[in-house]
């Protein structure tokens, strides 16, 4: 509905009609009730106008790269650990849980939704530890976090009092084998300025690709030319339901889907039909990982 009202309101008079939307948004999820399900094995819960509730029903396939990716990583590497960023409910986190043995590390910066994750990644059997932090360059960043629907994302400000971040490295001193990261537009950044200790550990990257517009697209194929260079050589994309579109060793790929998802994104009065790639970025060290994912998703 507010992304409507834009086409009629100028800019001076949409702005804070937003925020004053977004705050009672933010308001109604906070007070929502919370509502007890089976979800990777174990009693989790969840508000009650979460994503979780209903994509199920609707996009059965939505965290299967996830679940996928941990069982062949888990078994591989079954002594590492597995991070998580963005962690929200712990939904994930028990996905996870339910597909391998590892140690996790989940992260979530939002006190409402850190609250819910600690309470229901309690469940799992997996030895864990949580970090309440927003994850980046180690230093301070201006701006708050905005919770709409399901999430929490970070909304940068000049205006707003520093944030202090945490490098990647400063959560464990484990080596880790798997990292997925899902923070609402702010998986880039993470990755940049945490990529020598991508390229020190080289662990399975699983992100959100999201292109808003020209110049998400210049960042994001600068980020794939840095991963490809530092020997991530193998990608296995889905869409943000969870079906799988391709495996690939060749960059071109990823480079033309993207060209596609801006398009799409920057192209006014269109229908979205994608909102996102959910992408598996493997270093050439997992190529029997890659493979193994190949396969499943053959016939899956």
């Amino acid at each position: 509905m507010i992304i409507e009202l834009k086409k009629y309101l100028p800019a001076a008079l949409y702005n804070p009609v937003r925020k004053i939307y977004r705050k009672y948004n933010e308001i109604l999820m906070k007070t929502a009730n919370l509502k007890k399900i089976t979800y990777g094995g174990v009693i989790i819960d969840v508000p009650k106008n979460h994503i979780v509730l209903t994509s199920e029903a609707t996009q059965p396939y939505r965290e299967i790269g996830l679940v996928v990716s941990a069982r062949f990583l888990g078994a591989k590497y079954p002594n590492k650990v597995i991070i998580d960023i963005g962690a929200n409910i712990g939904d994930t986190g028990v996905l996870i849980a339910s597909q391998c043995a590892n140690e996790l590390i989940l992260v979530e910066p939002s006190e409402y939704f850190y609250k819910i994750l600690s309470r229901n990644i309690s469940k799992i059997r997996n030895k864990y530890s949580l970090h309440k932090c927003l994850v980046g360059d180690g230093d301070g960043v201006g701006g708050s976090l905005i919770h709409v629907g399901s999430t929490a994302f970070f909304q940068p400000s000049i205006d707003s009092a520093k944030i202090e971040t945490k490098k990647i490295e400063s959560l464990t001193s484990s080596a880790p084998c798997f990292v997925k990261i899902d923070t609402d537009g702010f998986d880039f950044t993470i990755i940049k300025s945490n990529f020598k200790y991508f390229e020190k550990y080289r662990p399975a990257i699983y992100f959100e690709n999201t292109i808003r517009s020209n110049q998400d697209l210049v960042e994001a194929e600068e980020l794939f030319g840095q991963l490809v260079k530092s020997g991530y050589n193998f990608f296995s994309i889905w869409d943000d339901a969870g079906f799988h579109i391709a495996c690939t060793s060749d960059v071109e790929v990823i480079y033309s889907l993207n060209r596609y998802l801006c398009k799409l994104w920057i192209t006014k009065d269109v229908c979205k039909s994608i909102s996102n790639f959910d992408v598996l970025a493997l270093h050439k060290i997992d190529a029997d990982v890659y493979r193994d994912i190949n396969r499943h998703f053959i016939s899956y």
